[in-house]
Order: structure tokens, then C-alpha cells, then sequence
């Protein structure tokens, strides 16, 4: 073990690089047209994809749903030591998949001007993730990847107006 590995996490970042490659094929499409996205478009597509992928290749996602789940590695640390890792690893980053859909909604009026980027980056991949899992059950109930869509919307839309009556499309 310790020849190819330094650890348990050094394991644990092999394996979600090579599930992360895997993700990839479903994903790439969405993030090549980035230009033609606002934010909440980008993260309804990409919840999609995710979750195509997961249906495609539930042994993959099903190991990548239990390391991330995993009692015995410490978590916090992996995110913030090796999440690092597997993106240079798989060659992408959280700011290049959305600082250009978080740009145009910006321009587009869509979002609030006083949040940073930063701030707009971090919530939208920790929503996406939440967003990503509630789909994810709703499909697996059904057995079918659009039978999702309409608690997709719903959620697209609690992110985008809140939960305010006054807060309101139009």
C-alpha cells in the first residue's frame, strides 16, 4: 500500500481524481458553453449532468457518495488539504466553472452587485451540492433522469428569489 501511497487520504484523492475524470464526460459539455450561461442556469445544468453521470455509472458514484461519507478520514481536512489536489489533478477549478456564469448574471442583472466573488463562489458550490443530492433521491425514486426536472425548478428558484412572498419574478 504505502509503495503507490503516502496515507489513506493520499488514496482517497486517487480514486475521486479518477471518479472526478469519469464525472468529466457528463460535465465537460455543460462547462465548453460557460460563455452562453447565467448562474442559475450553469447550476441547474450541472446538477443534471452530475446526476446523469450518476445514473450511467452508479458503481463510480456510489464509491465517491461513500468516501465522501467515510467516518474514518477527517473531512474537514480533506477539503481543505486535497480538494486543492484533486482539481489541479482533473485540471479545473470552482472560479473556472462559475466566474463566468457569476459574471453574467451580474451583467444580466440577476444577482446582487455586493457579494464578492468569492462569497457568490463558495454558496453556489455548497448549494449546487445540496441541490445535486435532493435531485439525485428524487431520480432514483422515479428511475428516470427528467422526472426530476420540476424539483430541479423549484430549487432553481428558491436559490434565485428566496423564500420572501414579496420577492416575487416580474
Amino acid at each position: 500500500f504505502y509503495q503507490y501511497f503516502e496515507d489513506k487520504a493520499d488514496l482517497f484523492v486517487e480514486v475521486m481524481v479518477e471518479i472526478s475524470k469519469r464525472k468529466m464526460v457528463y460535465v465537460q459539455p455543460v462547462l465548453d458553453r460557460t460563455e452562453e450561461y447565467g448562474l442559475f442556469g450553469l447550476l441547474k445544468d450541472l446538477v443534471k449532468a452530475g446526476v446523469e453521470f450518476g445514473m450511467n455509472d452508479p458503481e463510480a458514484f456510489q464509491i465517491a457518495k461513500g468516501l465522501s461519507a467515510s467516518k474514518t478520514l477527517d473531512l474537514l481536512t480533506f477539503v481543505k488539504d486535497f480538494k486543492k489536489k484533486i482539481y489541479e489533478r482533473v485540471e479545473i477549478t470552482e472560479e473556472m466553472i462559475f466566474a463566468k456564469a457569476i459574471q453574467n448574471s451580474l451583467e444580466w442583472g440577476e444577482i446582487d452587485l455586493r457579494y464578492s466573488m468569492e462569497t457568490i463562489i463558495t454558496y453556489s458550490s455548497k448549494i449546487m451540492e445540496s441541490m445535486s443530492e435532493m435531485y439525485w433521491h428524487h431520480v432514483a425514486a422515479q428511475g428516470e433522469i427528467h422526472s426530476g426536472d420540476k424539483i430541479l425548478d423549484e430549487m432553481v428558484h428558491f436559490l434565485r428569489y428566496g423564500l420572501s412572498s414579496t420577492n416575487k419574478p416580474g
